[in-house]
């Protein structure tokens, strides 16, 4: 089979500078034959590049890359791409990783340790391909509520499940920019409570059987810098 070099090289977005350690993961299917399919993945070198054989012809490409120590990356959604020979250069470039503080407390403002806290931040990269880069982590703060996460600039959500009796669960909802590198976000969870409703019609008679929902919001205490 005849075959062409494939190379992926990521850059730091806005610094240009060599990203190391990047996991490259890429499958491809000859639409041709459901049984010419293949898979390669390895790191990028300290000049942040990485590269691979794939055959030539017409092939169903799909690409994905991976933040060195973080779950999860970026999926490049499949395409088709005509390889004939020689080799095929392509550059990603990935959003810098930044870190924020949240500090988990009571209602009473007394610390909550060993309390998981499942962080997702996302961003498009300005790449030609429009890579969205996500990353999806689980933390436990610390003895005194606290733990230091990692972000990329763009949306940023992190969920706190209801891990102790009388506590509601919370999620705290940003978009977060490199300015925010250091910063502290207090999240105060809420006792949960019990909520009596009767609903009525216009006659003021019971309605048996209604769906309810029910939403609870408050507002989380912001401080300074980590």
């Amino acid at each position: 089979l005849n075959s062409a070099t494939y190379r992926v090289r990521v850059l730091q977005e806005g610094t240009e500078q060599p990203y190391e350690g990047f996991s490259i993961s890429i499958s491809a299917q000859d639409p041709r034959s459901e049984n010419k399919f293949f898979r390669r993945g390895g790191r990028t070198d300290e000049n942040g590049w990485w590269s691979t054989e794939i055959p030539t012809g017409p092939i169903n490409l799909s690409q994905g890359v991976k933040f060195p120590s973080h779950e999860r990356g970026c999926i490049m959604s499949e395409r088709m791409v005509a390889v004939k020979g020689g080799i095929i250069e392509r550059v990603i470039h990935a959003p810098q990783l930044f870190r924020y503080g949240l500090v988990i407390q009571g209602p009473n403002g007394e610390p909550i340790p060993n309390h998981t806290v499942q962080v997702d931040s996302t961003s498009e990269s300005h790449s030609p391909d429009k890579y969205e880069f996500a990353i999806h982590e689980k933390y436990t703060t610390d003895s005194a509520g606290k733990v230091l996460v990692a972000f990329i600039p763009g949306q940023f959500q992190a969920t706190i499940a209801s891990q102790r009796p009388g506590f509601a669960p919370a999620k705290f909802n940003a978009e977060l920019r490199a300015a925010h590198h250091n910063g502290v976000q207090v999240i105060q969870l809420v006792a949960r409570k019990k909520v009596h409703v009767l609903v009525q019609d216009m006659d003021s008679n019971p309605l048996p059987e209604v769906e309810l929902q029910v939403a609870f919001q408050s507002s989380p205490l912001a401080i300074g810098k980590w």
